[in-house]
């Protein structure tokens, strides 16, 4: 049950994110209010772990506590970074969304033959992860660069919403095959009229 509210919760996720690139990829230096953003995902849950670790008492502090002040300082600085100079971090996010599309998509197609014998997938929800796969590729290797920075971002919005989609269609075929399984599983037999009546007869005394 936790699983699969984890993977909606991912899913919900994906699919925002891809309607506010879409909402967003006209705008000018798009690649720096992204990693802004992200800088912002980093430094809000450093600070609130940081601000839990100095404000418990050293009594309930122990070593893993102690342990995550490091990369939560590390997150904290990395995540300003992001937020005052954004424009250090453009190649690399494109980078980052280039292979995250490459990974979703041969994710989803895997995924799809793998489950072939045990879900009734049509041909057609290949298509998706291909067109994701693909465009994936172009923004690797073809519309790289500054001049595709707006192609980039609409292309992974795109993409992030059909991997939703694509994992939507996954989990009603996965439904719908559990319901099949659960209908072609045969009723126990009940016992025959004679048998019953056997059992209940009392055994004569001698």
């Amino acid at each position: 049950m936790k699983s699969s509210y984890s993977t909606l919760l991912v899913n919900v996720c994906l699919l925002l994110a891809g309607i506010t690139f879409l909402c967003f990829f006209k705008n000018k230096g798009v690649l720096d209010i992204v990693a802004q953003i992200l800088g912002v995902v980093f430094i809000i849950p450093s600070l609130v772990y940081l601000c839990l670790i100095v404000f418990r008492s050293s009594e309930k502090r122990d070593n893993t506590d102690l342990t995550g002040i490091v990369p939560a300082v590390g997150g904290l600085c990395f995540g300003f970074v992001l937020l005052v100079k954004p424009e250090l971090f453009n190649s690399v996010l494109s980078y980052v969304f280039s292979i995250l599309l490459i990974a979703l998509g041969m994710f989803h197609i895997t995924y799809m033959l793998m489950s072939r014998k045990s879900m009734a997938l049509q041909p057609w929800y290949y298509v998706f992860p291909v067109l994701i796969t693909t465009a994936g590729i172009l923004t690797l290797a073809v519309f790289n660069g500054e001049a595709y920075h707006q192609l980039l971002i609409l292309l992974t919005g795109i993409s992030l919403i059909l991997a939703a989609l694509t994992a939507l269609l996954e989990g009603l075929a996965s439904r719908k095959a559990v319901k099949a399984s659960k209908n072609a599983t045969p009723a126990p037999a009940e016992p025959e009229p004679k048998q019953i009546a056997a059992s209940t007869e009392k055994p004569e005394k001698k």
